[in-house]
């Protein structure tokens, strides 16, 4: 999605999620997942060079080549990160045409202007706990009982992988 993105945007590089977002990430297992394989790094070296070519951000003559840029990051603003910081965020006002689901993002930012750095930190941290907390119930966090409980198999075979390293 990042580069097609990029595709779209004469190749500057996607927006990034916001700090917050970026702070309370929950790594989520996954049965199919391409980074336990040996090969990944060759895997995924191939799949860049295969979304730059066929999306042409490897074109050099044609503008849409693709950029680098440096993440940014406003101080004491919890929002606006990237490599280009969306400002408007935190001028979002509610307004009565707008969806509830946008209503409340508005009602959410007000709040949040309001609070300290540290407030705002606070809150982060305890969203990326509640994150967790969901992932682990859902048997998403590797390793855990409930991730054991949901795929006994792989939870098997890891477990027997251990015990052949030991020996």
């Amino acid at each position: 999605m990042s580069f097609f993105v990029s595709s779209l945007t004469g190749g500057k590089p996607p927006l990034l999620a916001d700090l917050w977002a970026v702070k309370s990430i929950a790594k989520l297992y996954s049965p199919s997942r391409i980074s336990a394989d040996n090969n990944h790094k060759a895997k995924r070296d191939q799949c860049v060079e295969n979304f730059a070519t066929i999306l042409g951000l490897k074109d050099e003559n044609g503008g849409k080549m693709l950029q680098t840029a440096k993440t940014m990051h406003w101080p004491n603003v919890m929002l606006g990160y990237g490599a280009d910081p969306d400002k408007t965020l935190w001028n979002v006002e509610a307004h009565p045409l707008e969806s509830s689901r946008y209503v409340a993002l508005a009602e959410d930012v007000q709040k949040l202007k309001q609070k300290s750095d540290n407030e705002i930190l606070y809150i982060v941290k305890s969203m990326s706990v509640e994150i967790s907390q969901k992932a682990i119930e859902q048997g998403l966090i590797l390793d855990t009982k409930e991730w054991k409980k949901r795929w006994p198999e792989e939870a098997k075979r890891r477990e027997d992988e251990k015990k052949k390293k030991k020996t």
